[in-house]
């Protein structure tokens, strides 16, 4: 997976390794709540995002202080694309299954998870990617949401630079 040109890897909020419950992944995410997720974004994209931006950027969170204009810019952003572009990223978030890939990784590794993060849940995503990839570090934030780029900048930008050079 990119061993000879790439000097590390850096995961953060990552979806991987595989989100949808199936047989051999019994601890995913039942298909029946993804459709109705998914069922909702169709009908209706803007309205899905403004009831869903509280657990993104971590409303109600301590240590989650995301401006009102933060959050809005955020949904606009996601709103820059065409509502088949989100339906096929979140298929594909959901459907991917990276396990057999994660276990050949063999630079450096850095996982990057929140507690609070219902996108990716640190059980199904952080853990389980920690735990596939040889020699990987496993960096938990506590309290941190999918929006860890919002809500924890400054540590999570110290993380990534020590990570770049190698100092981690």
């Amino acid at each position: 997976m990119g061993q000879r040109a790439s000097r590390g890897v850096a995961l953060v909020g990552s979806t991987m390794p595989r989100l949808l419950r199936s047989d051999d992944n019994p601890d995913g995410i039942d298909p029946a709540l993804t459709d109705l997720l998914r069922d909702s974004m169709k009908k209706d994209l803007p309205q899905w995002g403004v009831e869903n931006i509280g657990p993104y950027v971590g409303v109600d969170v301590p240590g989650c202080d995301v401006s009102v204009a933060s959050q809005e810019w955020t949904q606009r952003d996601g709103l820059r694309v065409s509502l088949q572009a989100a339906m096929d990223c979140y298929r594909a978030n959901l459907e991917a299954d990276f396990r057999a890939e994660l276990v050949s990784i063999t630079v450096p590794t850095l996982v990057v998870q929140g507690t609070h993060d219902v996108s990716a849940p640190p059980e199904l995503c952080g853990q389980r990617i920690a735990a596939l990839v040889p020699g990987s570090r496993l960096a938990v934030y506590p309290n941190a949401p999918h929006a860890i780029y919002l809500t924890h900048q400054d540590q999570l930008t110290e993380e990534l630079l020590d990570f770049a050079a190698k100092k981690v």
